[in-house]
């Protein structure tokens, strides 16, 4: 098992209130854990959150990964639960990768899948390792409702130790949105509806 080491808790301001945020370490990987205080018995809502500097930062409309940041800390802040926020832009496959791939789709035609597979990736690369051990630090063997539409993540998750009760989708579909939801449907097994 992973050591985790936190740093924390601190509280900052966000349009409707506070959210209480923890620094999470392995001593090579490391985190931001939100926290939404727990509303009353039964299992934790938990989103796992790979970065997206595209729509997080410079504001993408094209991909639903702001949306789902968005909608899971609203989740969490009023029913309470957490969300693990990790620097792995592209799926894990680094920020430069990430750029190479949407090139590929862009002047190619290719789908995420194969783009990856043109630089030299499988579809989703991540490593939930890291992941499992700072969830599973926060929440030991308690129950989890997993906020997620990656039915990969969900099985990386479970088969790591996490006590997955259900999952709940978490689809933002927008115009502007809905071919990369099919897309990712069609190509990686993600539930969209």
């Amino acid at each position: 098992m992973t050591d985790i080491t936190t740093t924390g808790p601190i509280e900052i301001a966000v349009p409707g209130g506070r959210l209480k945020l923890k620094h999470v370490t392995d001593g090579s990987r490391e985190g931001v854990l939100a926290i939404g205080e727990r509303t009353g018995p039964g299992p934790l809502l938990v989103r796992i959150q790979s970065s997206c500097v595209f729509s997080e930062s410079f504001g993408a409309i094209d991909c639903d990964c702001a949306s789902q940041l968005n909608e899971s800390l609203s989740i969490i802040r009023e029913h309470g639960g957490y969300v693990l926020y990790l620097y792995e832009e592209g799926r894990g496959a680094g920020l430069q990768n990430k750029v190479k791939a949407i090139e590929l789709q862009q002047n190619k035609g290719h789908d995420t899948a194969a783009a990856f597979d043109q630089i030299g990736f499988v579809p989703d690369p991540r490593d939930y390792r890291f992941a499992v051990a700072a969830i599973r630090a926060e929440v030991g063997d308690d129950e989890i409702i997993l906020l997620t539409n990656n039915p990969s993540r969900r099985t990386a998750l479970i088969e790591g130790g996490l006590n997955i009760e259900s999952s709940r989708n978490l689809v933002v579909r927008t115009p502007s949105t809905a071919e990369y939801l099919e897309e990712k449907a069609r190509v990686l097994g993600h539930e969209t509806d």
